[in-house]
């Protein structure tokens, strides 16, 4: 089994139109640093506020320390894929499938969440959390394979953007995609709590001429159905 750090690159075709045809979008990996995201909440270091910090509430040393990764050095494997059948879509990102069809061995079969263009960094956000929780992909999350992304160059355009756009009902009218840990907090407020997201959340949170991607392994379909005198949950594809 190929580690989560092997792929450097994906080579991915049908995901990029362009005034080229027929040309697969080259995709780089980021790699986001350890301390992208704040895990401790902005309310505990309001100490000056009684009201607010209440010392039994948070840890007072901060969050644990990430353990060390158990993955190999990163490796450099540019993998080969083509988009496949469209699988789902919520507010960040739009999920397909990929054939992976005479690429590397070793691969689980996997999906590709592609970002929606306002919703980098939260995807970028979300790789993190898989890296954070390494020692939890393969048992109770699916393996993520990294997070990668394109700059968009002009005559590019991204056909999942357009086909899969959110109903006005679930759009929101914020443009900035601001990270979670900072909802409800004025410009002004962290400027005083000298609190800022991380500069990469920051660029990611504004861009609207990249593509960020998610690659993830596929899981089975949820069950939907108990059949008691059977002891066993009935899928859709059953």
């Amino acid at each position: 089994m190929q580690a989560q750090n092997a792929i450097a690159t994906l080579i991915v075709r049908g995901l990029v139109d362009s005034t080229t045809p027929h040309i697969a979008a080259h995709l780089e990996r980021i790699n986001l640093p350890e301390g992208l995201v704040d895990l401790y909440p902005l309310l505990a270091k309001r100490k000056a506020d009684p009201d607010v910090y209440q010392p039994r509430t948070f840890r007072p040393e901060g969050p644990p320390t990430r353990p060390p990764s158990s993955l190999p050095a990163p490796g450099s494997l540019a993998l080969n894929l083509e988009l496949g059948e469209y699988i789902g879509s919520g507010r960040s990102g739009i999920v397909f499938a990929v054939d992976t069809t005479g690429t590397h061995g070793g691969l689980p079969p996997l999906v590709l969440k592609i970002a929606r263009q306002e919703r980098c960094q939260s995807v970028a956000r979300e790789a993190w959390f898989y890296e954070e929780l390494e020692c939890l992909q393969g048992v109770v999350l699916p393996r993520c394979y990294g997070c990668f992304r394109l700059n968009l160059q002009d005559g590019q355009t991204v056909p999942a953007w357009s086909a899969h756009e959110l109903d006005d009902s679930d759009a929101g009218d914020d443009l900035v995609d601001v990270p979670a840990e900072y909802h409800g907090y004025s410009a002004n407020a962290l400027d005083i709590l000298d609190q800022h997201p991380h500069p990469l959340l920051t660029e990611l949170g504004t861009a609207r001429d990249c593509l960020v991607v998610l690659l993830l392994e596929r899981l089975a379909p949820a069950p939907t159905e108990w059949i008691p005198e059977r002891s066993f949950w009935l899928t859709e594809n059953a």
